[in-house]
C-alpha cells in the first residue's frame, strides 16, 4: 500500500475509509461506500485502511473510532465522518465539492 500522504497528494479528491476486520458496521459499510462512489462519484479516489495492520495512522489522522470516513479535496482534509454515519449525509457532502468541480467547467 502506498503511503497515504502520497495517495492524498496525487488525487484531487480522496476518501479513505479506516476499519478493521472485527468491525461488523464496518464490514457492512464498506461495500455501500464502494457502491456509492463508482455509481456517483467515480474520480474519487477510495482507500481503505486497516488500522490493525497499520496502527501508526491512528495518531497520523486522529482516529478515534472506526469506521472512521476522510474526505480530503485538493490535499486538504475537509470532512471526517465516523462509526454511524449517514451514506445520504456523505453523499451531500461528495455531491457539493464532485459537482462544483466537474459541473462548473
Amino acid at each position: 500500500m502506498k503511503n497515504l500522504k502520497e495517495i492524498i497528494e496525487e488525487n484531487l479528491f480522496c476518501l479513505i475509509y479506516f476499519s478493521n476486520e472485527k468491525c461488523n458496521v464496518c464490514k457492512v459499510l464498506k461495500p455501500k461506500l464502494q457502491n456509492l462512489l463508482e455509481n456517483k462519484f467515480p474520480k474519487i479516489k477510495f482507500q481503505t485502511v486497516n488500522i490493525e495492520e497499520k496502527p501508526e495512522v491512528i495518531g497520523q489522522f486522529e482516529i478515534f473510532t472506526i469506521p472512521t470516513v476522510i474526505f480530503f479535496y485538493d490535499k486538504k482534509r475537509e470532512f471526517t465522518l465516523n462509526r454511524y454515519m449517514s451514506l445520504f449525509e456523505l453523499e451531500k457532502k461528495l455531491e457539493r465539492f464532485y459537482n462544483f468541480f466537474y459541473n462548473s467547467k
